[in-house]
């Protein structure tokens, strides 16, 4: 965990109630947490790669396997699948960026989540819901 900057400290000291105060803030190594979506990446490296071999065999592309030339729109049909493994190659840089903008921290009363890669959500976890509700 690393220390949190100062827009991101406002951002926090935003959210809290007059009644509590901050105790504690943080926010993850981001390299970490790119490093998890490596997994992901190389699986949409396979997927990717096999929905271009099946959009240009069916296109009639000179492959293996391919017979000729083909009308329609069915080579269309791997886009969604390309567009598919693109976005799990990018795994890393989605988590990266995640990163880049989420924050921890716990007041006297709660403990907050900021997260997001757009827009910032924020969750918010009090006492009984951090102790199972009891």
């Amino acid at each position: 965990m690393n220390q949190v900057s100062t827009d991101k400290r406002k951002l926090i000291e935003n959210e809290l109630n007059p009644d509590e105060s901050l105790r504690w803030c943080a926010e993850p190594d981001p390299i970490q947490h790119a490093k998890k979506g490596i997994p992901l990446s190389l699986k949409g490296l396979i997927f990717t790669a096999f929905a271009a071999f099946w959009m240009f065999a069916a296109a009639g592309f000179n492959m293996p396997f391919s017979s000729g030339a083909r009308s329609g729109l069915f080579p269309l049909f791997a886009l969604p699948f390309i567009l598919a493994g693109l976005f799990m190659l990018l795994a890393p840089l989605w988590n990266y960026m995640k990163a880049k903008k989420t924050v921890y921290a716990v007041s006297t009363k709660r403990a907050v989540i900021f997260e997001g890669i757009f827009n910032i959500s924020i969750r918010s976890f009090k006492g009984k819901d951090l102790m199972g509700g009891e």
